[in-house]
């Protein structure tokens, strides 16, 4: 019997474990646990909130009316969403910055700061033109579609981090996907906006500058950092 169990042990234990190409970073994991769990309160605070942010993606009319009535952009749902596209978007910018080959200094500091900084930068300076134009109500619609549409990111950008944690075989199809969601989601926004803004009277060179100012130059201010880092 002893010769039998030394020969079964021999079989079945290797003589050396082999590791694993990679390894799962549990700090990752804790932010994409959070991240869930963001999700999940805000589902629980309001059943709808996903309908809700899903309709007022493609709703150009009535907008402010849709979220008044369904969704107030204050409840504590909306805000949890906007919570979520920060740690979701962090994760992801992360994740694409070493992806990229930065050093892990520089990938949390870009996770910190560009998501966040990039949304408040734009409705910063959407709330700043409302009040120094005191075209109030014309701003307030574009206002809407950027806090629905970063929402709407938050939630796609979870499920790409789960997808790029969990499937790393699949990091380069997930990261061109990432690109092509983020200008797509753009370029929707900003066309819905135009037209709003133009069923209320406001001229084409108001929008062109306004556009070309607030829209497109923080995404090239962007690309040139990013390309400047990658060619050092």
């Amino acid at each position: 019997m002893n010769s039998l169990t030394q020969i079964a042990l021999i079989v079945q234990l290797p003589e050396a474990l082999t590791p694993r190409e990679t390894s799962f970073n549990w700090i990752l994991g804790i932010v994409l646990f959070s991240s869930l769990m963001i999700l999940a309160l805000a589902r629980a605070r309001q059943s709808n909130v996903y309908y809700a942010v899903a309709v007022g993606m493609i709703k150009t009319q009535s907008a402010r009316v849709f979220f008044r009535e369904l969704m107030p952009l204050r409840s504590v749902a909306s805000i949890l969403l906007l919570i979520n596209y920060c740690v979701a978007s962090g994760l992801l910018t992360y994740l694409i910055a070493q992806y990229l080959g930065f050093d892990l200094f520089a990938s949390r500091i870009i996770a910190l700061t560009a998501p966040a900084g990039l949304f408040f930068f734009h409705f910063f300076l959407l709330v700043f033109s409302s009040w120094i134009t005191g075209a109030m109500d014309v701003f307030r619609t574009p206002v809407i579609m950027k806090i629905v549409g970063s929402q709407a990111l938050g939630i796609i950008y979870f499920l790409a981090a789960t997808l790029w944690i969990l499937q790393p075989d699949y990091v380069d199809v997930t990261f061109q996907a990432v690109i092509w969601i983020f200008f797509m989601e753009s370029a929707f926004r900003i066309l819905k906006s135009v037209s709003v803004v133009l069923r209320q009277g406001v001229t084409w060179y108001y929008i062109i500058l306004y556009f070309c100012t607030l829209e497109i130059l923080p995404y090239l201010v962007t690309y040139y950092y990013v390309s400047q880092n990658l060619e050092a």
